[in-house]
């Protein structure tokens, strides 16, 4: 009978030892750390500055006066005016960066009009009238696509250069032509002034291009507070860009005209980087 008790002793604990070990809870493994994000995928930016370099806008009238062809020459250099411009990049593949700017910029001057005007009386015999025309308006609102390459300088300094297509949305006062009558005019009709002339404000979509660079000076960066989050950066930005498209405009009652949008635009502002 003991011997009984000592095999059936023997025989739980064969089969409880595995059981107990099965009841033993590992410990999990540990948790691999969590990767850091890419540092500023994104950039904002905000300009304001002048149109240092504008295109001069010629145009050439032919018209109807006195049974004869006259002609209306008319030109004008844009003033440097103010533009406003605004976009962001987002980080593609390596440093290459991809984006879009919208800049607006508006000018309003008169141009120079020198005229040359069928006798009354004579045929052939031209009087010439100079002048200027008030109120001959430009403006350009442009959408730029931008390929970006930062390049960093030193730690505080960063230059990007960019480039890519543009198209404008160009508004541009056209002549369409003159108003004279004889009623306006003095024996023996050898004079006359330059007479009133009527335009018309045409707007066009106008395809280009764009090409720039920025220099960046760094103030501030945040610190992330967790692995996963990012580094926000504050500075300022001193931009160059160039950005030029044609195209001809064609006025009710007028001739068709070769019209340029763009110019080259100086200006800074705020950058940021997220």
């Amino acid at each position: 009978m003991r011997r009984l008790s000592v095999a059936s002793l023997l025989l739980l604990s064969l089969f409880a030892t595995p059981c107990a070990q099965a009841q033993v809870r590992r410990p999990a493994p540990p948790r691999p750390p969590a990767k850091p994000r890419a540092p500023h995928p994104m950039r904002l930016f905000f300009n304001v500055g002048s149109q240092a370099v504008s295109p001069t806008f010629s145009q050439n009238l032919t018209f109807q006066q006195y049974v004869e062809d006259g002609t209306l020459k008319l030109d004008r250099t844009l003033s440097k005016s103010v533009f406003f411009d605004g976009g962001f990049t987002v980080r593609l593949i390596g440093k290459l960066e991809a984006g879009a700017a919208i800049s607006y910029f508006k000018d309003n001057g008169a141009a120079n009009a020198t005229a040359s005007i069928p006798h009354p009386l004579y045929f052939a015999s031209p009087r010439t009238a100079t002048g200027t025309v008030a109120s001959f308006q430009h403006s350009d609102t442009a959408v730029h696509v931008l390929l970006a390459w930062p390049m960093q300088l030193t730690r505080s300094l960063e230059l990007i250069a960019s480039g890519g297509p543009t198209i404008f949305e160009t508004q541009q006062t056209l002549a369409t032509g003159i108003t004279l009558s004889l009623a306006d005019e003095v024996y023996p009709f050898d004079t006359v002034k330059l007479p009133p002339v009527t335009t018309a404000q045409e707007t066009e979509a106008v395809p280009g291009f764009n090409v720039g660079a920025d220099l960046i000076w760094r103030l501030s960066t945040s610190r992330p507070k967790t692995p996963r989050s990012r580094p926000h950066t504050m500075g300022l930005g001193f931009e160059v860009r160039y950005a030029h498209g044609t195209k001809d405009f064609s006025p009710v009652g007028g001739v068709v005209s070769k019209v340029e949008a763009g110019g080259v635009q100086v200006g800074g502002g705020l950058r940021f980087r997220f």
